[in-house]
């Protein structure tokens, strides 16, 4: 949660060059399971998504393909 890795530079994931050493100060991150409908979009004439029917999450947010009606 500090933004800073323990792997240092053997790290297979990507870390950003502007993310100063020691991390962000009160950067907070964003809890996957907190309700998202508000920035999910609505695609009338798609499919509705399966997930988010059944969880009222995406995990792929706005760049789902998939409808995300609000009266779910």
């Amino acid at each position: 949660k500090t933004r800073t890795c323990s792997f240092g530079p053997s790290c297979r994931f990507d870390h950003p060059t502007w993310v100063p050493a020691g991390g962000i100060p009160d950067w907070k991150e964003v809890s996957v399971n907190a309700p998202n409908s508000d920035f999910l979009p609505i695609r009338p004439g798609e499919s509705d998504c399966s997930f988010y029917m059944k969880t009222g999450v995406c995990k792929f947010g706005a760049k789902c393909k998939f409808n995300h009606p609000k009266d779910r």
